[in-house]
């Protein structure tokens, strides 16, 4: 039996100073092959690395009960190019027959030393 299937789009830091990067990463967890990923154009950051792709899988039997997961984890460094509040858009993941789509993040950057 395969565990509920969900994507995500997570950032490892929301308030970052300038000149710092973050991590930018798509999970997707028991999903019928690897996932599409649109990653739109983002004006207040540069891509500077990714995508990167990881998979595994994870098989538990306990009390008679047999559990599969598998997760494929996606992830990309990106730069911002400005101070403030500054904007990832929406992304759109394409799974099988199914799209996802994430919510826009915020992200605080702040002039170094400020």
């Amino acid at each position: 039996m395969w565990a509920d299937e969900s994507v995500n789009v997570t950032v490892d830091r929301r308030r970052i100073d300038e000149g710092d990067s973050i991590m930018l990463t798509v999970t997707a967890k028991n999903v019928s092959g690897d996932p599409d990923v649109a990653l739109p154009e983002i004006p207040d950051f540069n891509v500077v690395n990714g995508p990167n792709q990881s998979s595994s899988t994870n098989v538990q039997f306990i009390n008679g009960k047999l559990t599969k997961s598998a997760t494929t984890t996606l992830t990309w460094t990106l730069i911002p190019t400005k101070t403030g509040q500054l904007k990832i858009p929406t992304i759109s993941i394409k799974v099988d027959k199914q799209t996802f789509k994430s919510v826009p993040i915020i992200i605080t950057v702040n002039k170094r030393g400020s």
